[in-house]
């Protein structure tokens, strides 16, 4: 909540010794001055709480927007005096805004006395407060099996937390010779196998934080011909060749290339993307998008890629996104599709994979995951099996990524 100090003009802290000597009328009416200053200073608090409040709950501007945010947000509940008060955004920053307003509130009776007004700095601040970062997430609301690691598979996520939303009570399992370690272990039904920590089967479900996220038309399909082209190329299997962002459709399939991908957004509709084996990839600021039933992402064991999701823009932080608004009808039986990762080692994700309508298997080999500063896996389901080594991190300041979502207890907070 804001605080406030409040002095008279003109350096007199206090005005009431000198009121005894008054008659009793016109003390009596200073009390009218006195309580006007005390709605006005409780009016420009209540500003600048709900001004910091808004500005730190909007995670998608930049520092800048942000504090202009919490100015437009403050002068439109500034309703008495707005030419006698004056802001200062002191900070606003991502994760605390800082707020400090100065105000001259004019007096009547007082002013017989020489204190025309009363000089008030009233400061606010909020924060996020962010509990424990999730980097895996199953949305699948009721099967058995939504979260499972077997035959000798193995998840490492000590600095973030797993969310399970099935509520069956069979909802994570880990069998077969497989184990888990993560941040907390979060499941909406029940969970057998060794967790560690003890998985918490007390939470709620999360929701999609990405549900209402609309992926950018990249316009028509690529030049079938031109690609297929250029992708035979000898220097596609030498010196390499670059891509340019753009739909293409029916996938795209890369077998034994040396491939970049330019900056910007990819679409593939209608088919996988197919890293496969000899194949090396690297993507920076870089979205994968997928639409339709047969878009998926398939990683051959064999293959080098590296991708790192974009920075800023409509989908900031996001290296693989399934968009299931423009094509929501074809996909009438969940899951639609299964995304398959087999890696030895040679995988790197920065950002976060986002296919809330399909399984991401994980099969065999090594993910070199706690390499990347920070990933995150969100699907309908998610399994980790045939001696997978999955490695997680979230540090998304080391990535330059905005925060990875979503978050347990995620809100905001005034400090004072």
């Amino acid at each position: 909540m804001a605080a406030s100090l409040r002095k008279a003009e003109g350096g007199h802290v206090a005005v009431i010794f000198g009121l005894a000597a008054l008659p009793l009328l016109v003390v009596t009416t200073a009390a009218l001055d006195m309580h006007e200053v005390d709605r006005f200073e409780t009016h420009i608090e209540a500003a600048l709480d709900a001004a910091a409040l808004a500005a730190v709950s909007n995670q998608s501007i930049s520092e800048a927007e942000r504090g202009d945010l919490a100015k437009k947000f403050f002068w439109d509940n500034v309703s008495k005096y707005p030419e006698r008060v004056s802001l200062d955004v002191v900070s606003s920053k991502a994760e605390r805004v800082e707020l400090s307003a100065t105000s001259k509130i004019p007096t009547s009776i007082l002013a017989l006395t020489g204190r025309d007004a009363f000089k008030v700095q009233s400061d606010s601040a909020a924060s996020i407060t962010q509990g424990g970062v999730v980097c895996m997430m199953t949305l699948d609301p009721n099967s058995a099996r939504s979260f499972e690691i077997s035959g000798g598979a193995t998840l490492d996520a000590e600095t973030c937390a797993v969310q399970i939303n099935s509520k069956n009570s069979a909802a994570a399992v880990i069998d077969h010779g497989g184990r888990a370690k993560a941040a907390d272990f979060c499941v909406a039904g029940g969970a057998t196998g060794p967790f560690e920590p003890h998985v918490n089967t007390e939470c709620g479900v999360i929701a999609d934080p990405y549900i209402d996220r609309l992926a950018p038309d990249t316009g028509d399909c690529v030049d079938d011909v031109a690609l297929t082209e250029k992708l035979s190329s000898w220097q596609a299997e030498s010196l390499g060749v670059t891509l340019e962002p753009g739909t293409y459709c029916g996938g795209l399939t890369l077998r034994a290339k040396v491939v970049t991908f330019a900056p910007g957004v990819y679409t593939i509709t209608d088919g996988p993307l197919f890293f496969d084996y000899g194949t090396v990839a690297s993507a920076e600021g870089v979205t994968f998008v997928f639409r339709g039933r047969d878009a998926s992402l398939e990683i051959s064991e064999g293959s080098k890629f590296h991708i790192s999701a974009p920075k800023t823009g409509p989908t900031a932080g996001l290296a693989f996104f399934q968009d299931t608004k423009t094509n929501a009808k074809n996909f009438p039986v969940l899951p639609s599709a299964e995304t398959t990762i087999r890696s030895g080692g040679n995988l790197e994700i920065i950002g976060t994979v986002y296919l809330p309508h399909q399984t991401v298997l994980f099969r065999g080999g090594s993910l070199s995951q706690s390499q990347a500063p920070s990933t995150s896996f969100i699907g309908y389901r998610i399994r980790i099996v045939d001696g997978a080594k999955i490695g997680v991190a979230v540090d998304h300041q080391a990535a330059g990524l905005p925060p990875i979502e979503p978050r347990h207890d995620e809100g905001v907070r005034l400090e004072r």
